[in-house]
């Protein structure tokens, strides 16, 4: 990493300012990128390729930023607050998403005193999934959950 901290690209606008941003018509500047983007061969085959062979332009809301009065900033720990997906499989993908989340709720288990089984890397083996609608935060979790829950490998907590 370049800079010590990263965007995550969660924002917030008021929307007088999004309004403002569109009056502007394409104010916002193109940004370039080489891609790999699958096609068909002339049989009609869809081939994925390995290199890239193609160019996106893109524009993105955070160079917005820039004609804005007034910003704030939210310092976040990247393990409890991001975990990106972009590739469909491998590193940043759905699974690697699925996977700190169960770490993330296990900690939560962790803290409750429930003792939740990890691999030699510290991911927690098995699922688990906490709803929003059964405790939004960590401390809203252990005044509700069971202090005789046991974690088997699978768990769901959902609407009380």
């Amino acid at each position: 990493m370049k800079f010590r901290a990263g965007n995550i690209a969660t924002h917030v606008f008021d929307v007088e300012f999004i309004e403002q941003e569109n009056r502007k018509k394409q104010s916002l500047p193109w940004h370039l990128a080489h891609k790999k983007i699958p096609y068909l061969d002339q049989e009609g085959k869809r081939v994925e390729p390995d290199e890239p062979n193609g160019y996106k332009f893109e524009m993105f809301v955070f160079d917005a930023l820039q004609d804005t009065t007034s910003a704030a900033i939210l310092e976040v720990k990247r393990e409890r607050e991001f975990s990106p997906v972009k590739n469909a499989e491998g590193k940043a993908s759905p699974q690697t998403a699925r996977r700190d989340l169960v770490n993330f709720y296990g900690t939560w288990l962790e803290k409750a005193g429930i003792d939740v089984p990890r691999d030699a890397d510290g991911n927690v083996e098995g699922a688990i999934e906490i709803s929003p609608l059964y405790a939004l935060d960590e401390q809203e979790f252990a005044a509700k959950v069971p202090k005789d829950l046991t974690f088997d490998g699978r768990l769901y907590l959902g609407e009380d």
